[in-house]
C-alpha cells in the first residue's frame, strides 16, 4: 500500500521571505512541522499493519520514509538558523526553541520506527514468527490507543488548543501504567510456557 502523504524529499513550506520576518517564519515552520508530523503518522501506522500483513515491502518502504523525516528535521532546523533574530521577542525566541524541539521529537519517533520496530519486523517475517492470539489483540488495542494520541497531539499542535494538550498529557500517563500491565501479563505467558510467547518475546516487549 502506498502512502497518502506527499513525500517530496526537500521541504515546501519554508519561504526564503520568512528569513526577515520571525512572525512568517514560525508560520512556515509550523506548516513544515506538521506535514513532517504526518509522515511520521503515516510510519506509526504501518507499523501494524506491517506486522499484520507479513509485507516485507511495507517495512522497507517505512524505513524509506524515515529518510524524508530526517532530510525535513535538518531543513527546518537550518531554516530557523537563517532567520534573522535582532527583531525576536521573547515570545517569539521561545516558540523557536520549542518548534526546533518539536522537529527534533518527530525525529525520533522515526528513528524509533526505523531503526527499532522495521528491524524486529524483519526478524519477525523472516523467521517465520506469530504472536500468540492474545498478545497480538494486546499489541493492536495499545498501537490503537498510542496512533489516536499522537492524533490529538497534532491537533493541538495545529490549534494551540491548551485543553487538548493536557488531554494529550493524561493519556500519555495512562499509556505508561498500561504498558507496564501489558508486560506483566506477557511475562505470566511466559511463565505459563506458552510457545509462541517464547518465540516472540522480545520483539513483543519491543
Amino acid at each position: 500500500p502506498g502512502f497518502a502523504t506527499p513525500v517530496t524529499l526537500q521541504a515546501i513550506y519554508l519561504d526564503p521571505s520568512g528569513a526577515h520576518a520571525p512572525a512568517l517564519a514560525m508560520r512556515y515552520v509550523s506548516r513544515e512541522i506538521v506535514r513532517t508530523a504526518r509522515i511520521v503518522e503515516e510510519m506509526l501506522k504501518a507499523t501494524l499493519t506491517a506486522f499484520e500483513r507479513r509485507d516485507r515491502d511495507l517495512v522497507d518502504e517505512v524505513i524509506r520514509m524515515d529518510d524524508k523525516v530526517d532530510v525535513l528535521d535538518r531543513e527546518i532546523k537550518f531554516y530557523l538558523a537563517r532567520v534573522n533574530k535582532a527583531t525576536f521577542t521573547e515570545q517569539q525566541a521561545q516558540r523557536e526553541l520549542e518548534l526546533v524541539s518539536n522537529s527534533g521529537d518527530l525525529e525520533s519517533i522515526g528513528d524509533i520506527i526505523s531503526k527499532t520496530i522495521m528491524p524486529d519486523a524483519r526478524k519477525y517475517l523472516l523467521k517465520g514468527l506469530a504472536f500468540s492470539a492474545e498478545g497480538s489483540r494486546e499489541i493492536a488495542c495499545f498501537h490503537a490507543r498510542v496512533v489516536k494520541n499522537f492524533d490529538m497531539a497534532l491537533a493541538a499542535f495545529e490549534t494551540r488548543d491548551e485543553l487538548l494538550a493536557r488531554q494529550v498529557i493524561r493519556e500519555k500517563e495512562e499509556l505508561a501504567e498500561k504498558e507496564s500491565r501489558l508486560k506483566q501479563a506477557h511475562l505470566e505467558r511466559l511463565h505459563a510456557g506458552l510457545k509462541e510467547s517464547f518465540e516472540t518475546s522480545s520483539i513483543h516487549i519491543e
